[in-house]
Parts: C-alpha cells; structure tokens; sequence
C-alpha cells in the first residue's frame, strides 16, 4: 500500500517535471538564462459570455497577470499591518493546498520576493526528507537514506493503523539506526540558526542525533502516552545544513522540519500536496498539528484547495462548504487564536470537452473555448463558493483564475509557455509570475491601509 502511494505522488511529480521541460524548451533563453515568453502560430480568439457581458481574450506575445484580484482584504489587515523592515520579528506565513502549491513554482516567487523586502527569516516548515521521487524545494536541498518508510494522506488503511500525519502530510518512520535525512540551503540567504524538528512520541519510541553546523544534539522522541512534539535546536551562529541520524532499532516518526533566523524576517512555509482536497487534510492528528501549530505560530493561513474538487464528477458543494468552515475552525482552535485567513481560488484549468462531467444546474459561463476545451464548471462552482464564503466567515479571497485574465486565459498560458500542456499546472516561468501577482497584490492592499 505504501508503495503504491508512494508511486502515484512520483507519477504525478515527473509527468509535471516532463510537461515543464517540454514547455520550457519550446522558448528561447532570455539573458542570465531566463525563459523569454515566445508565441506559437496565434489560435482564434477566445470568447466566453458570461452573465454581465462576453470576455473577449487576444494572444498575447506577453503575458502580465491582472492586478487587484484581492477581495476583502481587511480580513487579514492585522497581517498586513506587520509587513515591515526591519522588524525585528518573525513574521509567519503557514500555507496549505494540492499541487499548484506543493512545488517551488508559485510560493517560491512570493517567497523570494517579500524576503528581498522584508527580510529572509529562513526556509520555514517542510516536510521531512524527500517523502517520493520528483519531490520539489525552494531554496534548500533535501535527503533521506533508503530506510524511511512513508505514510501519507492517501493511505487506504484503517484510520487506526495509519500512522499519525501533521501539517505536511508526510510521516517519515525508520526501525534501524543509522537511518539519515538532511537538509542543506542552496543560497546565503537561507542559512539559519535555528532548526526545529517534529515527530510521534509515545512510550519505545527511539532518539535521534541533530548535527547542527558543528554543534550536536540528542534528542528523544520517547514519552509516557503517545502524542508529538517539537523540537528546537539552536547554533551559535547561523549554518548551512543540518542532519538527523537515528540511533537505534526503535522506531522514530518524524512529521515536519523547520529551518529559522533568530534576526526575524518574512518565512513562508507551503506545504501542499499533490492531489489533495481539503477533506484530506481533516486526516491530520490533532495532537501533531497542535505541537506544530503552536511551534510555528503563524501570523497568516493560506488555503489554496479548490481544483481537485472541482474535477469530481459527483461535487457536494455543501460538503465543500462545511469541509472549508470545519476546517479553518479546526485549525484556529488548536492554535489558540483566530489567525487571519487568506483563501486562494483555483487558477483557470481546462478540460476536453468529453472528460467534464456535465453539471445539473445552469452554467455560469459559457465555459467552451477552443480545440475542444472547457473550463470545467464544477472548478467554477468551487470558486465562486469560496469567494461568497469569504464575504460571509471574515475571510480574505484572491481570485488567481481573475490573475490570469478570467475563463479561457489558459489558453494564452499555454501558447505563451506559462502553462503546461495539461492545462493545469505551471511552468516555473508561470507560477513566478502568479506567486509575484500574489505579493504584489497584498502589497496594494498594505499600501491602502497606510493612506486611510
């Protein structure tokens, strides 16, 4: 079962590797090696009537996201208000999601850009090791010896014999001694001095060694009940990596790892998964997300779940609603404050005609484009349920298929070698610019605050 699943996240991870290099190679390189956008042979124009008129989409030989896609943004206005430099803070950024999140491509840009800004602060919270082939990090490199066992959210077991999960998803489980995982980071700016590490404990549980630049730690994970903890070690000075070795044939269970700078600065932490809905984060232990929560402390939650729920042929939108509301609770109860959430909408996807279920209730929009494609009109649905949510629970919304340039943009995505072939996901060209739209947009929003 384990390997099974442990296959299917690979499979996912190289066909999204494979369409981003097949994309990418169809566009010259720009200077410093950059991808410069390039036009295929110009499609037909692409036309989708919607309710208050008809959206009417060129070929462009340059994409720009459309700016302003942030909707009640005084939601997280708390957020905003802290988005300074130098403050000599921490300021946290805890993000969860399916793939468009799980890689470097969207978050890495937003990353980049308000750490150049405000202060890198570190990496943030990861998950342990590399849980599967195709595995993807920003900014830092990551590695596991062959004995770690994965559990993760797609597990079919009994809920009773799965393995506790926290915020990543992952559970990563050695039974020998000698088992490694690392972490090394690639830039100056992501060298920390503090490293915190999370895991399962319980009574027979076994310890671990932290070698953190030239300091060594030993930890363990053993406990009277079974429950999780995290744990932080901290370096005279800051270092470039930091690896964990077991030490025994007793098991250990590691959930998450966390790279910091004592100095603050922005640290955003995306942990989504490839394939997963929100529901599937209701498969996180409480006990695990709890220590975690409370170690991280964020100052914003981001939730960027919507497309794989609308490619369900059978949508419940009010199982989606309770699912978001649920959820959201959840996390805020076992946080101890109501963080400020920012919810993400799906970004503009299409479909063949033949492979979107056909819905019972009128279509929103006109949702055919060209060569046979369509946005899917349950992922329209999803979205503008997420958008009505935010007005009503005090949540913030960024529309990220409005980024793009409304129904059908993708089709522009794609030509233009932003988006892969699937009509899906994004090229690393792509995602930047919609992580940067992100940043700039919030940054709008801080703007105006100020002058009122």
């Amino acid at each position: 079962m384990e390997c099974s699943t442990r296959a299917r996240l690979s499979l996912a991870a190289l066909i999204m590797m494979l369409l981003s290099n097949i994309t990418a190679s169809a566009s010259p390189a720009g200077k410093n090696g950059s991808i410069t956008p390039m036009m295929s042979s110009p499609p037909n124009k692409v036309t989708a009537n919607g309710p208050a008129g008809s959206i009417t989409q060129e070929p462009e030989a340059d994409i720009l996201p459309v700016k302003g896609q942030l909707s009640n943004a005084t939601a997280i206005g708390s957020f905003l208000d802290q988005l300074t430099y130098p403050s000599g803070k921490s300021l946290n950024i805890l993000q969860i999601g399916d793939s468009h999140t799980a890689g470097r491509k969207f978050t890495g840009a937003w990353r980049s850009a308000w750490q150049a800004r405000y202060g890198s602060g570190g990496r943030g919270m990861m998950t342990v090791g590399s849980p599967y082939r195709g595995y993807l990090t920003q900014g830092v490199t990551t590695s596991q010896s062959p004995g770690w066992r994965t559990t993760d959210l797609f597990d079919n077991g009994a809920s009773g014999d799965r393995l506790p999960l926290g915020l990543s998803g992952f559970t990563l489980t050695a039974n020998s001694p000698f088992e490694t995982a690392s972490l090394t980071a690639d830039t100056p700016e992501l060298m920390f001095d503090k490293f915190y590490l999370c895991g399962l404990t319980g009574p027979g549980m076994g310890d671990v060694s932290v070698k953190l630049g030239s300091t060594e730690h030993h930890l363990s994970f053993s406990s009277h009940q079974a429950g999780a903890a995290c744990f932080e070690v901290q370096a005279p000075s800051l270092v470039q990596s930091v690896n964990v070795e077991t030490l025994s044939a007793r098991p250990v269970s590691l959930t998450s790892w966390m790279t910091q700078r004592s100095t603050g600065g922005v640290i955003l932490s995306n942990l989504g998964v490839v394939g997963a809905r929100f529901e599937h984060f209701a498969r996180t232990d409480d006990k695990v997300i709890e220590a975690e929560l409370r170690q991280l402390k964020p100052d914003l939650l981001v939730v960027a779940y919507g497309t794989n729920e609308g490619f369900l042929r059978e949508l419940d939108l009010t199982k989606v609603k309770s699912v978001i509301i649920n959820q959201i609770a959840r996390v805020r109860q076992l946080l101890g404050y109501d963080v400020p959430i920012l919810l993400l909408g799906p970004p503009d996807v299409l479909k063949p005609k033949s492979k979107v279920p056909s819905a019972d209730e009128p279509a929103l929009i006109n949702s055919s484009c060209v060569n046979g494609m369509r946005v899917p009109e349950n992922v329209s649905r999803v979205r503008l349920l997420q958008k009505d949510l935010a007005n009503q629970e005090g949540f913030a919304f960024w529309d990220w298929q409005g980024a793009m340039g409304g129904p059908c943009s993708s089709v522009r995505w794609v030509s233009n070698s932003m988006q892969m072939r699937d009509y899906v996901h994004f090229t690393a060209t792509g995602g930047s610019l919609l992580g940067t739209a992100l940043a700039d947009d919030l940054e709008r929003a801080k703007a105006e605050r100020v002058l009122k």
